[in-house]
């Protein structure tokens, strides 16, 4: 709808008043024309009045009481439009804040759309829980790093979130402290690169990727690397025949006894560098999986899997 300005809007009714006055055999008309443009002109004003509070989407986040200017996000390509914390928007507050209680409650409103979410929480060291279900960035490609190093966080809550345009994943939860999630409703369609997506998730014990769709994922190195509490993981319906690398994928994970490859496809792989190097308590794997691979290189690939038994 197009604009209107008030001082031209103000000027134009004037002039319609007084032509009000002097053509009198229209009188009707023009008191008619001027009370439907103060209503439309009103009606504008209101509109756009609560379109400016009105706000696409939202963050809440609990932070942990420092004493001190916490980070709330980092700024690369966004800014929120309004910030709120224990319930008082701060007028002044930008990428930092101070928190004054244990643990304080910050809103993140933002309008428009976000086009990236690389590095957004990025070492945000004394976060704890994320709330992103009211949050939208369906035109986003880019999400690497999105909590990287946020060493204190346990609790993400990724509602509806939709991810169908994301194509980057890399370093998604590396050195969180999340002990489980659910990507049940993560849409990976279009994701090419998961490399070091989990990596040094040191708490995390399990995790359900049976519904990601990998069938344009290229690189998968170190993707739960040092996930050291994990005890098992099913990858049997990954579509890998993209994938060149899985180097370094399960390097430390020092609990992890299962790994169920199923038949996934390896012909593209070329790289198994340290694959399972500290895992000390894995049982079994099955050779046979590796047969397609076009491997250069695979150098201390079981190093250090001490209770490992191999089968065809």
């Amino acid at each position: 709808m197009m604009k209107i300005n008030k001082i031209f809007f103000q000027m134009k009714l004037k002039d319609l008043i007084n032509k009000h006055y002097y053509i009198s055999n229209h009188g009707q008309f023009f008191s008619f024309l001027i009370i439907l443009l103060f209503l439309s002109y009103n009606s504008l004003s209101k509109s756009n009045e609560r379109n400016l509070n009105n706000f696409d989407s939202q963050i809440t986040l609990i932070i942990q009481g420092t004493g001190e200017k916490s980070f709330l996000y980092e700024d690369y390509s966004y800014e929120p439009t309004e910030v709120i914390i224990n319930n008082i928007t701060k007028t002044n507050c930008q990428k930092s804040c101070d928190m004054e209680r244990e643990e304080n409650t910050v809103i993140l409103k933002f309008t428009g759309q976000i086009l990236t979410c690389e590095k957004m929480f990025y070492e945000i060291r004394y976060l704890k829980e994320i709330d992103l279900s009211s949050f939208s960035f369906a035109e986003a490609t880019n999400i690497s790093q999105m909590f990287y190093k946020s060493t204190r966080l346990t609790s993400i809550n990724f509602g509806n979130l939709k991810t169908s345009n994301v194509k980057d994943m890399s370093w998604l939860f590396s050195y969180t402290n999340i002990s489980s999630i659910d990507l049940s409703k993560f849409d990976t369609s279009l994701v090419t690169d998961m490399s070091y997506m989990f990596v040094n998730c040191g708490s995390l014990t399990s995790i359900d990727v049976s519904y990601f769709n990998t069938s344009n994922v290229i690189n998968m190195r170190s993707m739960f690397n040092r996930c050291s509490q994990l005890v098992s993981i099913d990858i049997s319906n990954f579509d890998t025949s993209k994938v060149t690398s899985m180097g370094v994928m399960f390097y430390g994970c020092s609990e992890l006894k299962n790994i169920n490859f199923g038949n996934i496809d390896t012909s593209s792989i070329d790289n198994l560098v340290l694959l399972f190097q500290g895992c000390s308590k894995l049982e079994s794997v099955v050779l046979s999986v590796f047969n397609k691979a076009k491997i250069t290189s695979m150098s201390k690939m079981f190093d250090g899997c001490y209770n490992l038994k191999f089968s065809d």
